[in-house]
């Protein structure tokens, strides 16, 4: 994701060379620093940039279009080794904050059994204290859901965030389920 880094006028993009990286160049493009992994947020301090895996997204609805890299579990519907990360900045230290596995089990509905699992744009409050994120999931036939969460710096839930899911059929229109309880299928 572009955007600017670290309150400055640097910008930080994904980049690929042997591996999915942020790179962050000056104002004249002149790389500044290379981080792994990539980075996909910064917060409004620029000590923490949560992360997720772009290789997971080669398999995701073809609005990403990743195709570059290998995805060691692109074969597992919910992965076992993927997850949200959160790096501590400029060290580039990263800690697992969420497992793919354990976001697909958070209240379950009848579209996330059997489907592929997936993790995208994620993106801080302007405190830099939460961040939200998209889980999504799709089904063979190319239907897609997505619900938003958004969780604090030690990973917790804000249960709040739980209750909308959407569905995004292929070049359909995403359209709101509220509450996941009763969204069965597609509508």
């Amino acid at each position: 994701m572009l955007q600017w880094a670290r309150r400055s006028l640097n910008i930080v993009f994904e980049g690929f060379g042997r591996a999915h990286v942020a790179r962050i160049v000056d104002p004249r493009g002149n790389l500044v620093e290379t981080l792994a992994p990539p980075v996909a947020a910064i917060s409004p301090g620029g000590s923490r940039a949560p992360s997720y895996s772009s290789l997971r997204l080669r398999r995701a609805p073809y609005a990403y279009a990743y195709a570059n890299g290998k995805d060691p579990e692109s074969d597992h519907l919910v992965a076992t080794n993927h997850g949200l990360h959160l790096m501590r900045l400029p060290s580039g230290d990263a800690e697992l904050l969420l497992a793919v596995a354990g976001i697909a089990a958070l209240v379950p509905q009848p579209s996330i059994k059997g489907a592929f699992h997936s993790f995208a744009h994620c993106q801080f409050c302007p405190s830099g204290g939460r961040f939200s994120f998209f889980h999504r999931w799709m089904q063979k036939g190319y239907l897609c859901w997505t619900r938003m969460i958004s969780c604090d710096l030690d990973g917790a839930i804000s249960t709040s965030s739980l209750p909308w899911t959407w569905f995004r059929m292929l070049h359909g229109a995403m359209m709101p389920c509220v509450g996941i309880r009763k969204c069965q299928g597609v509508w």
